[in-house]
C-alpha cells in the first residue's frame, strides 16, 4: 500500500506493477505457445505412431507370407529330392554347353558303377564308348535341340569297361542360370 502523503514510492510501485504485467503477458504467451507446439507435437506422434503400426504390419505379414513360402520351397525341394534320389531310372543333369554332369542321382551310380562324386568330375564322353562316340554326341546334340526326346540303345560304359545300353529320354530345361538337359537313363540291355 502507498499512503497519500508517500507518493515517492508510487512510480517504483507501478514501474514494478507494469514489469510484473509484462512478465505475465509473455509468460502467457510462452505457455499458449508451449501448450499448442505440445498439441501439435501429440498429433504428430499419434500419427506417426498410426503409420508405424501400419509399416509394422505390413512387415510382419510380409514376414509371415515369406516364411510359407520357403517352407513350401523347402518341401517341394524335399519332395523332389525325395524323388530324384529314390527314381528308378537314372538321371543325370548334364551341362549343355561343356556336356558335364551337373547332378546324377544314386540309380546311374549303380547303373554305371561310379560314385556320385566320380560322375560329377565327368561328363557326356566319359560314359560311352569311344567308337560310339560320334553317334552318341549327334543323338545328345539333336536332343538338346528339341528335335528328339528319346535316343534309343546308346552304349553306355561301366566303370568296369563293361557296355550296357540304355533309352535316353531328355526334358531341357535351366538349372542355376545354365541350359541343361535332363537325361532319364532306363537299362535295356
Amino acid at each position: 500500500y502507498i499512503m497519500k502523503d508517500n507518493l515517492t514510492r508510487l512510480a517504483a510501485a507501478v514501474e514494478r506493477e507494469l514489469h510484473e504485467a509484462k512478465v505475465r503477458r509473455e509468460r502467457k504467451r510462452a505457455e499458449d505457445a508451449l501448450s499448442k507446439a505440445h498439441s501439435e507435437l501429440e498429433i504428430r506422434v499419434k500419427e506417426r505412431t498410426r503409420e508405424l503400426a501400419k509399416a509394422n504390419e505390413k512387415l510382419r505379414l510380409e514376414i509371415n507370407e515369406r516364411k510359407q513360402v520357403e517352407k513350401n520351397l523347402r518341401e517341394s525341394e524335399e519332395r523332389y529330392r525325395a524323388l530324384f534320389e529314390s527314381a528308378g531310372e537314372g538321371i543325370v543333369v548334364v551341362d549343355l554347353e561343356t556336356r558335364r554332369f551337373k547332378y546324377t542321382n544314386p540309380s546311374i551310380s549303380r547303373m554305371l558303377g561310379y560314385s556320385a562324386e566320380e560322375l560329377k568330375k565327368m561328363g557326356v564322353s566319359d560314359i560311352h564308348p569311344k567308337d560310339s562316340l560320334e553317334y552318341v554326341v549327334s543323338e545328345y546334340s539333336a536332343q538338346a535341340r528339341g528335335e528328339k526326346a528319346l535316343a534309343r540303345n546308346i552304349p553306355c560304359l561301366r566303370k568296369g569297361g563293361m557296355i550296357i545300353y540304355v533309352d535316353v529320354k531328355t526334358v531341357k530345361t535351366v538349372i542355376d542360370g545354365r541350359e541343361c538337359n535332363i537325361g532319364f537313363f532306363s537299362d535295356v540291355t
